[in-house]
């Protein structure tokens, strides 16, 4: 299945959604300019950052626009069940009942993207599998769509949201000077996945601790990222850190596929917020998520003050 994936989900492809992700951006910073007119507070969660990993997957996919919020929602349903905390049997029906409707949803998209292809995803999976060199069911396309649809969405959710209180802390000239650095460095300093949950295909020992078959297992990633073993002064935010390879996307076999594209939305959209809104500041009390793997924030209310807006001639004048 990866195979399928990898010969469709390259690094060009990563490439061509650039002017994408920069579209999208600058129509979600339009939308926050007006919002924050006069001081306003805005949910920069709300209003960007859960905003722009959801469309520009969606557009990846070949998902309409005016179907991503309702797939989001069915998506953030099934990702509280999978949350690994105690759960009563509401949330089991309610996770249940939104895999059926995605299922449904992505069967008849792909019915539709076979009978008539698009530039997207889906078509060329499709095709890949159609042209028989994947053996590969609708069904089980259908469950590593909705995997790649959670791993490019809501991982990068977080990685927008981690970065604002360091970049209104530290300042954005770091960022501006090397965006795929200081994302580097979000990506290990504020983990967004900070829990990796695997299952024990057999029993094993590991590092001395022995592992039943079906066992489940607890990956901490966001502690493998601050090791003083593998990084200098772990605990200190250094987007010039030498030779930083953190392992916040997994490795391996395993390594997420979606990993090219959250870094490229970062890269291109954070210096984007910054240079559009350099008086961004604090608004009142962020709220953190309540989840076990996922490390971010729900809620993280902001003010804009004046915009800059850059001239035809390229020179910066603050708007108002």
């Amino acid at each position: 299945m990866r195979a399928l994936f990898r010969k469709v989900f390259t690094p060009r492809r990563v490439q061509e959604m650039e002017p994408d992700v920069i579209a999208i951006a600058s129509e979600l910073l339009d939308r926050i300019e007006l919002a924050g007119a006069g001081g306003a507070e805005v949910d920069y969660m709300a209003e960007f950052a859960y905003l722009l990993p959801a469309r520009v997957v969606g557009r990846l996919l070949g998902l309409p626009d005016d179907d991503i919020s309702w797939f989001r929602s069915q998506v953030d349903v099934i990702n509280d069940w999978l949350d690994f905390r105690r759960k009563g049997p509401e949330v089991l029906a309610a996770a249940d009942k939104a895999a059926t409707d995605i299922t449904t949803y992505y069967l008849d998209l792909i019915a539709q993207r076979r009978a008539k292809p698009e530039q997207d995803l889906i078509s060329d999976l499709t095709k890949a599998i159609d042209d028989g060199t994947h053996q590969v069911t609708d069904l089980e396309l259908v469950g590593n769509l909705l995997v790649l649809f959670n791993a490019s969405f809501s991982t990068t959710i977080h990685l927008f949201g981690n970065a604002m209180p360091l970049l209104l802390s530290e300042g954005h000239s770091q960022l501006l000077a090397d965006p795929a650095a200081y994302v580097e460095e979000v990506l290990r300093y504020d983990t967004p996945a900070h829990v990796f949950i695997r299952v024990a295909g057999k029993d094993t020992e590991f590092l001395g601790v022995p592992l039943k078959e079906g066992q489940l297992v607890a990956v901490l990633t966001g502690a493998a990222n601050r090791d003083p073993r593998r990084f200098s002064e772990p605990d200190r935010f250094d987007p010039t850190r030498p030779d930083n390879q953190p392992i916040s996307f997994g490795a391996g076999a395993h390594y997420c596929l979606g990993a090219a594209l959250a870094r490229t939305e970062a890269q291109l959209a954070l210096p984007m917020v910054m240079e559009r809104f350099p008086q961004l500041a604090l608004g009142s009390e962020p709220v953190r998520t309540d989840q076990f793997i996922l490390r971010g924030y729900k809620s993280l209310p902001v003010t804009v003050a004046d915009p800059v807006l850059v001239t035809a001639g390229g020179s910066a004048d603050a708007s108002g």
